[in-house]
This record gives structure tokens, C-alpha cells and sequence, in this order.
């Protein structure tokens, strides 16, 4: 009997074929089975470097939204309220790496390859002018010094800046080599030198580094952003290496379109505020500020104000990060709790309610999946800070989820509330999502929020109002103008 190797089993049951075929070859099946709707020029250029056309910046964005309003053509939307970007220096953090070369050192960026081999082609990048005035003024002086000075230079791989719309400024350095105290002298004195430049207004740039195993923090870890929403200010504690919203100009914009939305709606038509529309006027969300009562336009303060009478309901954010939505919300409701699963997100979250003088926010350090389980089952716990969930009375929940969306027993977690704020980074996942909420309520209000110009992304925020219950007639119908509620899906 002929004796066959065991390592020779595969190669007689299938031919080899190359993992990035088997992807395709499942994709293309994939799509076969499924035809969803067209999707967004987000897949077309991911991987691509945006190519600033400032003169275009309009025509751009009306092309974006012509393109989400088709993706979504399959419900019943309202009037969608369009926020643009400023066109240019909109980018408050990004990141490099650092390319060295001879003599020379200067930054890069990576972009899909268009050739067979698929590799990312290297970009060099001498000024970003999508990232902020500041960002673009600190970036020629840290590699000037760096050429200048063999301890900062030697082995740095990555810089990553992080600044402010007030002129606050921290920059990273990470390297392939331990960090010692001649590194931290270089470093110390950079960071005053660095503070001169014309845009930054603090006396020193914070600085930090970074190498496998070692973080090395010469004043503070964080920069402090100063938002304005609905005429009042609220600070931010934004930690290194955290997520915070890139473009301060359009999360201010998201702010107020949030706390817009979630305000009290009086049964009198004049006390209403009134609705934005239309995709096509690009400066909607730009003009038109509202005006609030001067007692009110305390900087972090809040006033009694409730939505649709709820004043004395609770409110519910997933996802919190450090509390970027709550903070301005939580003046709209009776008490609110925030659920965040990053250490580091908490400890911003809790300082940012502290220092904005907000008091009705408790902050849980749990998955939105951990918080499904304890609040059907009513149960407390020590990550709840004792407060008891039976109590609670949540009218509206609000989610930011990563790209990926809800799954699917949060989705039927917030079914159970009356109102919906769905902020999402992913039009596809909003679209999945979309499909099941839909049909326990009905999208009041849509947005688009030009996060990322030049690029094919947006970031949309949906606004969902729970459908009435459908009454039966005697004859066992519908009856009435209840009989017409039925959705967003057409």
C-alpha cells in the first residue's frame, strides 16, 4: 500500500489558493447574495490622501450629499440639515511618520497603491493643509530642531500633534530606543522654543515620549479644547492617545444639532425652534445662531430645560469617550448616565462633567452590552456608583458607536425609549441599523457633518421618535390617521 506523508493531506484535498483570492472570491459571493444599496464614495477612495481643492470645497460636499441621500433613499427621511467644514486648516490632531533619509528627515503619510502589487506608496508631507494653522506652524520647526539635535532625532519614528481651537498644542514623539534624561532635557527645552510660534497661546507646548514600554510626560498628558454650543462654552479634557472629535469647528456643529434635537418641544408653535432643512444650502448650521436668555450664557453652566415635556425624564449615552455629547445634553434632562468601556475616557469624562459644574451625570466604565444585562435585570453594581436603575426614567438614549454600529441587542435595548440620537461614523452600519429601528420608530431628523473634507467620508447623525401604538378599529383595521403609521421604510 502506498504510503502518503501526512503534510501531503491538503495538497490532495484542495488546490492552494492565495488568501487575498479566497477574500474576493467571498466578497463576490457575498454580493451576489445580498444587493444592498449603493454605497457611499467613502469605499471608492479610502486609502487615498485627500487632495485639498479649497476653490471646490462646496461642489465637494454637495456631491457627498447627493450621494448619502441616494444611499438612503430607502426611508422616509426629512429635510436633511447639511453642516460643512471650514475648507481648510479644520484638523485639530494627526499623526506621522517620520522618514529618514541621508541627512534628511521629513514626514510621511501612506496611501493605497494603484499598481498590482498593493503596496502603500510613501507621501511625503512638508505642510497638511487640512490640519490646523498651528499644526502646520509647528511642523517644519520640531524637524528643524530634530536635524539639529542627535537625542531627538536618533531612531524617532512617529510625531503626532494634537492642538486645539484656542491655540493649546501637545506634541508626541515616539521612538525605537529607551528615552533617557538627555532625551528629556532636549525635550523640555524644545517645548518652550516650540511655544513661539504664532498660532500657540500658552507659555510651552506640552511634550511627550514614547518608546516600547515607556511613556515619558514632562508637565501633562492632555490639552484642554474649548467648545461653544448654543452660546455657552464648555471645556474638554482631550488625553494623548485617546479619541476625540478631529474637527473641532464640525463637532461643535454636531453639539448643538444634538441639543437641538433632544430640547423641549412646547405644544406652542412660536416656542418652537425652528427646523433646518435642505441639503442643498450648503451654510446651514453656519448662520442663524440661536439666541438664548442672558442668564443662561454662563461658560459650562446649565439651565432647567427640558425635551417634549421630559424635563423630569433621565437620559442614556453609550459610548460617551469623555462625555463630549453629555456634557452639553444633561442640561435638557432630569439626570443622565454615560457608559464608556477606555479608562483613560472616563477619567476625561469625570473631569469634564467637574469642571463644566455638571452634577446630574453618572459615569459607568461598562460595554453597552454589560449595561443591556444590568438595566433589563434592574441590577446596581459597584461600576454604577450605587445608583439604582429602577428609578431611572430614560426618555432618550443617544449612541456614538466605533464603525462597526450596534449589535444587535443593543439596537433592541434602545428600541425600548422614546427617543433616539444615533450619531454614526459609518453610513453603511447606520443604514444596517436603521433596518430594525425603523420599525419601532420613525427618523424625525437627519444631518450630515462634513467631518473629513476631500475625502469621501461623512458622519451622520439620525433623530428617532418612537411610532405610536396602531389602534384597531371595530372591524379589526387600523383605524383613523393612526392606520398611516408605519415607518421610515418604504
Amino acid at each position: 500500500m502506498l504510503s502518503i506523508p501526512r503534510r501531503f493531506f491538503g495538497l490532495l484535498r484542495t488546490p492552494q489558493v492565495p488568501k487575498a483570492r479566497i477574500s474576493n472570491i467571498r466578497v463576490a459571493r457575498s454580493m451576489e447574495m445580498e444587493r444592498p444599496a449603493k454605497v457611499p464614495r467613502l469605499k471608492q477612495e479610502s486609502g487615498k490622501v485627500a487632495k485639498v481643492e479649497v476653490e471646490r470645497y462646496d461642489e465637494l460636499l454637495q456631491e457627498k450629499v447627493v450621494d448619502i441621500k441616494e444611499f438612503f433613499s430607502g426611508f422616509k427621511l426629512p429635510d436633511v440639515d447639511v453642516y460643512p467644514s471650514a475648507p481648510a486648516n479644520f484638523r485639530m490632531r494627526t499623526e506621522f511618520r517620520v522618514w529618514h533619509e541621508d541627512e534628511d528627515l521629513y514626514y510621511i503619510m501612506f496611501e493605497k497603491s494603484e499598481d498590482v502589487s498593493g503596496r502603500p506608496q510613501r507621501v511625503r508631507k512638508d505642510t497638511f493643509p487640512v490640519a490646523s494653522k498651528l499644526i502646520n506652524e509647528l511642523m517644519p520647526k520640531v524637524i528643524e530642531e530634530a536635524k539639529k539635535t542627535e537625542v531627538l532625532r536618533k531612531r524617532l519614528y512617529q510625531v503626532n500633534f494634537h492642538t486645539t481651537l484656542k491655540g493649546e498644542a501637545m506634541v508626541s514623539f515616539i521612538y525605537h530606543k529607551k528615552l533617557g534624561a538627555d532625551w528629556v532635557e532636549a525635550a523640555r527645552q524644545l517645548g518652550v522654543m516650540l511655544a513661539e510660534v504664532p498660532s500657540c497661546t500658552t507659555d510651552r507646548v506640552h511634550v511627550i515620549g514614547r518608546s516600547k514600554g515607556q511613556k515619558i510626560c514632562l508637565d501633562q498628558d492632555f490639552v484642554t479644547e474649548e467648545l461653544t454650543v448654543d452660546g455657552q462654552k464648555y471645556k474638554y479634557k482631550q488625553v494623548e492617545c485617546s479619541f476625540s472629535q478631529p474637527n473641532g469647528f464640525v463637532c461643535q456643529h454636531m453639539l448643538e444639532w444634538a441639543l437641538d434635537a433632544t430640547r423641549i418641544r412646547s405644544e406652542n408653535p412660536e416656542s418652537q425652534t425652528p427646523q433646518k432643512s435642505g441639503a442643498d444650502d450648503l451654510t446651514k448650521g453656519t448662520e442663524e445662531k440661536k439666541q438664548i436668555p442672558e442668564e443662561n450664557q454662563q461658560e459650562g453652566g446649565s439651565s432647567n430645560v427640558g425635551h417634549s415635556g421630559a424635563s423630569e425624564r433621565d437620559f442614556l449615552e453609550l459610548y460617551c469617550g469623555n462625555c463630549n455629547f453629555t456634557v452639553p445634553l444633561a442640561k435638557n434632562f432630569r439626570s443622565a448616565v454615560a457608559t464608556e468601556i477606555s479608562k483613560v475616557s472616563i477619567a476625561a469624562a469625570r473631569d469634564n462633567l467637574k469642571d463644566n459644574g455638571i452634577e446630574n451625570v453618572t459615569v459607568a466604565r461598562m460595554s453597552s452590552e454589560e449595561f443591556v444585562t444590568k438595566y433589563r435585570s434592574g441590577a446596581g453594581g459597584r461600576r454604577l456608583e450605587g445608583l439604582d436603575l429602577t428609578k431611572l426614567d430614560i426618555s432618550t438614549v443617544l449612541v456614538d458607536p466605533p464603525r462597526c454600529g450596534l449589535d444587535e441587542d443593543t439596537v433592541k435595548l434602545v428600541q425600548e425609549f422614546d427617543y433616539i440620537v444615533y450619531i454614526s461614523c459609518n453610513p453603511e452600519t447606520l443604514h444596517q441599523n436603521l433596518q430594525e429601528l425603523t420599525k419601532s420608530h420613525s427618523i424625525v431628523k437627519f444631518a450630515v457633518f462634513d467631518q473629513f473634507p476631500y475625502t469621501g467620508h461623512l458622519e451622520c447623525g439620525a433623530y428617532l421618535e418612537k411610532l405610536k401604538p396602531v389602534e384597531q378599529s371595530p372591524q379589526g383595521g387600523a383605524s383613523g390617521e393612526e392606520a398611516s403609521v408605519a415607518g421610515n421604510v418604504q
